[in-house]
């Protein structure tokens, strides 16, 4: 509504508008209605009055004062277009009132600045003109230093005070190269050391911006007044965005020369240089040792800011084996919370180094190792992000390698992903890049084990094997099934397999590395006290294993998704009995050194063919 009636107001024309006319007074007390679209279009006639050259009328006799109270009260409106045309009116009025400038600015000054940090776009951008306008006509800049810091970078709200970071650079420009900003300079590196850490690199821009502005003898006064701290943080990282150790990127693209960058660093004391891990702050790992969760989450989200922002990151950083300890300590903390933020810088490190990573591989998967198979799935859906983005950089088979070193954990939550890993590996990457032999033989005994989830998880992955190696290649898949069978003692184990085969249908795998089973297990009380099961030698034995199973809607217990081909070779998605699979026969789960010998000649018959074609 408000909108239109702009728009309206805009193009109807005001001169021939009743508004044009009106009394100057009642004007101003229009203002003071609550009126959004009467407010606007009164601004907007009075701003094209002062372009006409019009001097702005008081309220009869009243000061200008009490114009700006009514601005005042204007810009408490909470729809911004009656701000915007407020913030555009008191921009127009400022030029014409030099001589009570300050005492009539002083009255909106808190509000303009609160508006630096505006939702919309347009608000902001006004505040920062009628802040900008204000600046060429005052005389007293100091004062505007020390409002600005207090209405603004020293605001209890955040949004307030990154607008204000984020003008700095534009509002500090020309005619402030002989103001003393050190006050600005204080404040930003007290937010520079312990504020918040999303802020941390507009407030290094900014700074930079101030150094461009006085010149660098006279930053390096102000650095040199600063607390050791506070030095420190600028200087580190004033030295990891160099470019040459002379030249380096400012906010607006530019570059700024620093030719006496090593003159500040050598006036440093030698403290100030001491960096953890040769890049993060001191206080960032004091701050993660915190007591309080909040402000070790902070610190660690300040470190991804690190990490992310600066350049070459993988060959700055000064002790990566000590760092990877350092978070796999991390890793360890009993807040889930604080576990999700490492898991994600493991996973910034990877964007980092990207192939390197297998430089410290065995350290970085023992380490998410430990989260794999944590007891809240957020957590343990993070692990699994890592390590499956791993594989994209990092051979799979070498990934798998150092996580199938743990199968035989005691934890069935991380033998169950362990094999999934696998699993997600095989439907995600193409067939030549794995060894299928020693990955049958690793995930085969998994298939025994004594938790019903595992077993699931490893008759998925035989699955997904088997449609990678192809119907004319399973003879290690065969071969480390019957190994297990025989060596275990576990009578079934064939039937069970050659089960789940028959049933052609994969798992999935999410682009994340999440695995979804394809058949869903029965609940454990629909399996007991059962003499005959109609659910196939697949189900059966997992079902023969402990532990508590994802219980299936009772409509679906007796049935299983399977996918076939039709005429036309299109996958067609249907219900089949599970009791049909039950007698399947399968040729290749035969038991017979006669059928494994020809194999390797003869291929596999064409009723194999039809029935693991996956």
């Amino acid at each position: 509504m408000v909108r239109q009636f702009m728009g309206d107001t805009v193009h109807g024309g005001l001169h021939n508008s009743n508004v044009i006319k009106m009394d100057t007074n009642l004007m101003f007390q229009n203002l003071l209605e609550h009126n959004a679209a009467k407010r606007v279009e009164i601004l907007i006639v009075m701003r094209k009055l002062l372009k006409e050259g019009n001097q702005l009328p008081t309220f009869q006799d009243a000061r200008r004062n009490s114009i700006f109270e009514i601005f005042l009260h204007v810009l408490d409106d909470s729809r911004w277009e009656v701000r915007y045309q407020c913030l555009l009116l008191i921009c127009a009025v400022i030029p014409d009132i030099t001589e009570e400038l300050d005492s009539c600015i002083s009255i909106v000054l808190q509000k303009v600045i609160s508006n630096l940090g505006h939702e919309n776009v347009n608000v902001r951008r006004a505040a920062l003109q009628v802040l900008h306008n204000y600046m060429k006509y005052t005389n007293n800049l100091q004062n505007f230093q020390r409002k600005f810091i207090q209405f603004g970078l020293e605001s209890s709200e955040h949004i307030v005070r990154k607008g204000c970071i984020m003008s700095i650079g534009i509002l500090f420009a020309s005619g402030f190269e002989n103001e003393n900003l050190f006050p600005l300079i204080e404040c930003l590196s007290k937010h520079f050391v312990d504020g918040d850490a999303s802020l941390f690199y507009p407030i290094f821009l900014a700074m930079q911006k101030i150094n461009e502005l006085v010149g660098t003898p006279t930053f390096e006064q102000y650095l040199q007044k600063l607390e050791e701290e506070a030095a420190n943080t600028y200087l580190r990282v004033l030295s990891k965005f160099s470019l040459n150790g002379s030249r380096m990127s400012s906010s607006s693209g530019s570059r700024s020369s620093f030719s006496n960058l090593n003159g500040i660093l050598g006036t440093s004391t030698n403290k100030l240089l001491k960096y953890d891990f040769g890049i993060f702050q001191p206080y960032i790992t004091e701050k993660i040792k915190s007591d309080d969760w909040k402000t070790r989450v902070e610190a660690i989200e300040h470190m991804k800011i690190i990490i992310r922002e600066i350049p070459d990151f993988s060959e700055k950083i000064s002790d990566m084996d000590e760092y990877m300890i350092f978070l796999s300590q991390l890793l360890e903390d009993s807040n889930f919370k604080i576990v999700i933020q490492v898991l994600s810088v493991y996973d910034l490190l990877i964007d980092k180094f990207k192939n390197q990573m297998k430089r410290f591989l065995k350290t970085f998967v023992t380490s998410v190792l430990k989260r794999l198979g944590d007891a809240k799935l957020v957590v343990r859906e993070h692990a699994i992000r890592v390590i499956h983005k791993l594989m994209h950089f990092v051979k799979p088979t070498d990934v798998l390698g150092n996580l199938l070193q743990f199968k035989d954990s005691r934890n069935p939550r991380l033998r169950e992903e362990i094999v999934n890993r696998v699993t997600g590996a095989v439907l995600t990457f193409p067939s030549y890049n794995f060894e299928f032999l020693p990955l049958c033989e690793a995930v085969a005994p998994l298939l025994a084990d004594t938790k019903r989830r595992v077993r699931l998880a490893a008759l998925e992955c035989f699955a997904a094997l088997a449609q990678a190696m192809g119907p004319t290649r399973l003879v290690p898949l065969v071969t480390a099934v019957d190994v297990v069978e025989i060596n275990s003692d576990a009578e079934g184990l064939l039937s069970a397999v050659q089960a789940r085969l028959a049933r052609r249908i994969l798992p999935r795998c999410t682009e994340d590395g999440a695995v979804s089973y394809a058949i869903m297990l029965p609940s454990s009380a629909g399996c007991q006290n059962r003499n005959v099961s109609p659910w196939g030698s697949d189900i059966e034995w997992i079902m023969a294993a402990s532990g508590s199973s994802s219980s299936t809607p009772p409509s679906r217990s007796k049935d299983v998704l399977s996918i076939d081909l039709d005429q036309n070779g299109e996958s067609v998605s249907k219900l089949v009995e599970i009791n049909q699979t039950k007698n399947v026969n399968v040729n290749i789960f035969r038991r017979s050194s006669n059928w494994l010998n020809n194999s390797h000649h003869n291929g596999i018959s064409t009723d194999v063919d039809s029935q693991v074609n996956l």
